[in-house]
C-alpha cells in the first residue's frame, strides 16, 4: 500500500488532495457525499484502485490498494 493524499469532510463534502490536485466533492449536511463514490472517481480517473483511510473523524488518507 501506498499513500497517494489526504481527504477531509467539511459539511457533507469531501475534499481531496492528491499531489498539488486538490478536487471537492460537494454535497450537504442532510445528504452527505459517499466516500465510495469519491474511490470510484478516483480509481477510474487514475486506473489504479485506491481506498480512503479514515484516521479521524474529520478525513485521513488516500491509498493504492
Amino acid at each position: 500500500m501506498k499513500q497517494l493524499g489526504k481527504w477531509s469532510k467539511n459539511k457533507g463534502s469531501i475534499i481531496t488532495m492528491i499531489g498539488k490536485h486538490k478536487v471537492k466533492y460537494i454535497g450537504d449536511l442532510e445528504e452527505p457525499f459517499p466516500p465510495q463514490a469519491v474511490e470510484k472517481d478516483i480509481s477510474s480517473e487514475l486506473h489504479i484502485p485506491i481506498k480512503l483511510i479514515p484516521t479521524s473523524p474529520r478525513g485521513g488518507v488516500i491509498i493504492t490498494s
